[in-house]
């Protein structure tokens, strides 16, 4: 196959890792602006070309000697960002000079009520009749991402299911060698259901909210609280006054997965979210998960329940009887299951999807593959 260039705005754990996996096998190359954000920025890239770009004299190089490569590239949206503007000047090249562009990991917009009716009709205009119709297709998270779109009009044909995905607990692109595993209780004591929330303390992520719940929940729990945030102060407040709620801080990526790995279900509640990658995280450590039906990755629910619930967005109620739900309901073996199905959601299983999407639309395959998450 030709190299295969992914423009990468940031260095992202959650897109780079599946590139990282794919260069154990096929030329990568990625182009970034910045090294990173976060602790991502340090990242022991192994198996990929890393290449830096500052202006638009080091993209017109790039482009200048890669028409007959894949690209790869979603940034569409412009604002205030030199990083940004720039790859969208990549990308508007690109496309005009008529290479093979997909895009990746294009989320759910939201795409209800009279904002997202113009949003809808700002989608559908880009994508059939503005320069993103050149794309010759559009990964999108999950089915949710491809409704989304749909509602904007884009061709089915174009769209393909292409989630976040994440690295293993033991990879070294979030562990050292060396490094300790956290220790988040005594496993020699006998301990009841653990949930846990992973995030900024805002309005969106609904923490506030979660809290309230759970405190008026009378069930034996424990409630582990990862994240910091400007409701710090109030969060602190609402805790203090229940000894089975425990704030954890801000904890490194590593750290987060050792929690993952020892707690039964993650929480998350946001009134919005394009996706949300910590799901992946959780079913990747076997936690179920409860989502709000807002949530992107939601779509990583299964009708059967066994990897988690959806609740209405901001019916607290309904939010309350699904964490009592689980504590009444624990199955034990439903964390084994929850491991293996995740591993159709790992960034080597996602690499391989990745190369037959890519053959399918080079024409070099005729049936269109069928995401590993979705059989």
């Amino acid at each position: 196959m030709n190299r295969i260039i992914y423009w990468a705005h940031n260095l992202n754990m959650h897109t780079v890792c599946t590139f990282e996996e794919l260069g154990k096998n096929e030329n990568v190359m990625v182009i970034y602006y910045n090294r990173g954000n976060r602790d991502y920025g340090n990242l022991c890239l192994k198996f990929i070309t890393l290449i830096h770009v500052e202006n638009k004299e080091d993209v017109d190089k790039i482009i200048n000697n890669t028409q007959n490569d894949i690209h790869i590239n979603r940034t569409l949206k412009v604002y205030d960002d030199k990083g940004i503007k720039l790859f969208n000047y990549a990308l508007r090249k690109l496309l005009k000079k008529q290479y093979f562009v997909i895009s990746l990991y294009m989320e759910q917009y939201y795409w209800w009520g009279l904002k997202g009716l113009l949003r809808r009709i700002k989608w559908g205009v880009l994508f059939n009749i503005g320069y993103a119709h050149r794309y010759k297709a559009i990964g999108c998270c999950g089915y949710t991402g491809i409704q989304a779109h749909r509602k904007a009009l884009v061709s089915q044909n174009k769209l393909f299911d292409f989630i976040y995905t994440v690295p293993t607990s033991d990879s070294y692109l979030i562990r050292k060698n060396d490094e300790p595993k956290y220790a988040l209780y005594d496993r020699e004591k006998p301990s009841p259901r653990r949930f846990v929330f992973i995030g900024t303390f805002n309005d969106r992520k609904s923490i506030v909210e979660l809290i309230q719940t759970f405190n008026s929940i009378d069930k034996e729990y424990e409630f582990y609280i990862i994240g910091t945030g400007p409701f710090q102060n109030q969060i602190e407040n609402l805790a203090s006054t229940n000894n089975k709620i425990h704030l954890l801080g801000r904890l490194m990526p590593s750290q987060v997965r050792d929690v993952l790995n020892q707690v039964d279900v993650l929480i998350l509640p946001s009134k919005l979210e394009g996706w949300g990658c910590v799901v992946n995280e959780a079913l990747m450590s076997g936690c179920k998960v409860i989502v709000s039906n807002v949530v992107g990755s939601r779509a990583l629910v299964d009708k059967d329940g066994v990897r988690g619930q959806i609740f209405k967005n901001c019916d607290w109620n309904e939010l309350k009887s699904c964490i009592i739900n689980d504590i009444d309901n624990f199955k034990a073996e439903d964390r084994e299951k929850i491991i293996a199905w995740a591993q159709s959601i790992s960034p080597s299983s996602e690499a391989n999807y990745l190369l037959d999407i890519i053959n399918f639309y080079l024409g070099k395959i005729k049936i269109k593959p069928t995401a590993p998450w979705s059989i």
